[in-house]
């Protein structure tokens, strides 16, 4: 005879948002449709607000009355505890306990986050990531008090980034180690992060890092530099990334004196080898380069995790390009590929196989 009703049952979903709309005679663009579904969550009041916002404005940008109306009858009627805890938190987009502990350093933590699940329709719980969850208008709330509040935005960030580093989620790890300010570590974790990872970084986090700093500087890390540089390559940026490695190049050439110096010109043979993309001969030609340059060494950048078909499900596919010459292909990459999965600790292994049973 009963049910027990969760916050899931008294939302809209996405259809019904849109439907609130449409009996209220506004017929919003696929844009709009996103971005007030992502806003309100299916809250229905942050739905009425917005609706009222989009009746003035005929936009959606700055809703502030739902931030303030939540501030006033849910945020400020918490205690102290809570509200630092609630604070802190609002920096990530999801935690589990023990990371909400780490990130806040305070016992009551858990307490605190476990009753407001139970009385309050702010903060979910999913059963299956074990993940919590704000909802993302008493988020915004909470970041904008957060700007008023006594806690330090840097020390937090930074502890953030600690939990993702230790969690090895480097990606996450860095973007709060950006807000950090903490650059160092961001560059120790671009010496040992598959360049693969790297791509799903933010640009803007990754070139603020470089752009601004002297050659002098960013020689002094020199495979986080060389990793930052593949990283242009790879998004595409071939131009500005072939300029600032043949400019590297050109230095480790010229001055004897600086450390490691057949090391990082092998990380650079490595990096210029995919400047050559559709000549194997030319590639094989770096890859054995950086060989000999690594003498019996391997890559910190080029690895076994590296997608050596760069997403094509066919290998001959990327690199066929002359009528009659396929076999010839297929001959020059199984003579010559074991530079490449030498210095890569295993990148590519196996391929000349799939080469063959390609041809």
């Amino acid at each position: 005879k009963c049910i027990i009703m969760n916050q899931e049952d008294i939302a809209f979903n996405f259809d019904e948002t849109m439907e609130f709309f449409e009996i209220n005679g506004v017929l919003l663009n696929n844009k709009e449709k996103r971005e007030v579904y992502e806003y309100t969550g299916g809250w229905i009041s942050a739905t009425y607000l917005a609706l009222l916002q989009y009746y003035e404005e005929k936009t959606f940008d700055n809703i502030p009355k739902a931030a303030k109306l939540i501030k006033k009858t849910v945020y400020d009627k918490f205690d102290e505890t809570t509200k630092e805890i609630l604070l802190k938190l609002s920096i990530v987009e999801n935690f589990t306990l023990d990371q909400a502990y780490y990130i806040t350093q305070n016992r009551k933590c858990n307490m605190v986050i476990k009753n407001l699940v139970l009385n309050n329709c702010f903060i979910k719980f999913d059963r299956k990531s074990k993940l919590y969850t704000l909802h993302s208008i008493f988020r915004n709330a909470l970041e904008e008090e957060m700007e008023g509040s006594h806690i330090n935005f840097y020390k937090l960030n930074n502890l953030t980034g600690d939990w993702y580093s230790q969690n090895h989620n480097y990606i996450k790890a860095i973007e709060y180690y950006y807000r950090a300010k903490n650059f160092e570590v961001i560059l120790d974790l671009l010496e040992s992060t598959y360049l693969i990872e790297l791509r799903n970084l933010s640009p803007k986090i990754i070139n603020s890092i470089f752009e601004e700093w002297p050659i002098g500087k960013k020689l002094k890390r020199p495979i986080s530099y060389l990793n930052y540089i593949f990283f242009c390559i790879l998004q595409g940026k071939t131009m500005i990334g072939a300029k600032l490695l043949y400019e590297t190049k050109a230095i480790y050439e010229s001055d004897e004196g600086l450390e490691n110096k057949n090391e990082i010109l092998g990380e650079i043979s490595v990096v210029e080898s995919f400047l050559m993309f559709n000549d194997v001969k030319k590639m094989n030609q770096y890859h054995k380069k950086a060989y000999e340059l690594f003498n019996g060494g391997t890559s910190k950048i080029a690895n076994s995790k590296m997608p050596f078909t760069f997403g094509s499900p066919h290998i001959l596919y990327l690199y066929h390009i002359n009528k009659g010459k396929l076999k010839e292909l297929v001959n020059d990459f199984q003579t010559e590929i074991g530079y490449f999965v030498h210095i890569s600790n295993g990148g590519g292994a196996g391929a000349e196989y799939l080469m063959k049973g390609e041809y």
